[in-house]
């Protein structure tokens, strides 16, 4: 800090006092103070230092007080406000980076888990559905299992007599046809049994009505 008279002389100082008492000020604060009553400006002391400095002069003696930071503190203050800044940022970036990788990684296991239940479906085979953490999944899941037990009983009435609730004529050639290419890859053979029961439909008619008067 330093204190000057109207003139720009130095009256009074905090640093070495004694060797600049009486001797005019540096050009850039007579300059600044020449242009303003009050305001900042970057320059040099008396002796040599690069400073950041705000002036105020006073309107009844004309006498002027200047308060300067040297330019190396004030870098040196904001290189560390960077540093912490930049290790905020990057602490704030792995921190996300990592909720990244934890949501997609519950994502993609939950994906996997219903790769099976969707073969399955495909294949008209049961479908099992393992616990899930995403409700998106749940919910998928859900509706894999409610398309599995729909197809499950359309295909049951499509195999299966409405009456008796035994196999009919469509699953009896699927299971000949799956028979027979079992038999063409593994080059065996395979034979049919065909029993003709006489007066049988009494014995159905009779039963099935048993049967069809049973609630499913």
């Amino acid at each position: 800090m330093a204190v000057l008279d109207s003139q720009g002389t130095i009256v009074a100082r905090t640093h070495e006092m004694g060797r600049f008492l009486g001797k005019v000020a540096a050009p850039t604060l007579r300059d600044a103070i020449g242009f303003d009553n009050e305001g900042w400006f970057e320059g040099k002391t008396s002796e040599g230092i690069d400073v950041l400095a705000i002036f105020s002069r006073s309107s009844v003696s004309n006498w002027s007080v200047a308060i300067g930071i040297p330019s190396e503190i004030i870098a040196l203050e904001l290189r560390k406000k960077l540093a912490l800044l930049a290790l905020a940022i990057a602490a704030l970036l792995a921190g996300s980076l990592g909720a990244a990788i934890f949501i997609g990684t519950r994502i993609a296991k939950s994906i996997r888990a219903l790769r099976a239940p969707a073969l399955a479906l495909g294949q008209g085979k049961e479908v099992r559905i393992p616990w899930l953490r995403l409700k998106k999944s749940k919910e998928l899941a859900s509706a894999l299992r409610q398309a599995s037990l729909m197809l499950q009983a359309a295909r049951h009435q499509a195999t299966h007599d409405v009456l008796t609730g035994l196999a009919n004529r469509a699953l009896f050639q699927e299971l000949v046809s799956r028979q027979i290419a079992i038999c063409e890859r593994s080059g065996t053979h395979f034979s049919i049994l065909y029993i003709d029961l006489d007066g049988f439909k009494p014995v159905n008619d009779i039963h099935g009505r048993k049967r069809a008067a049973i609630p499913s």
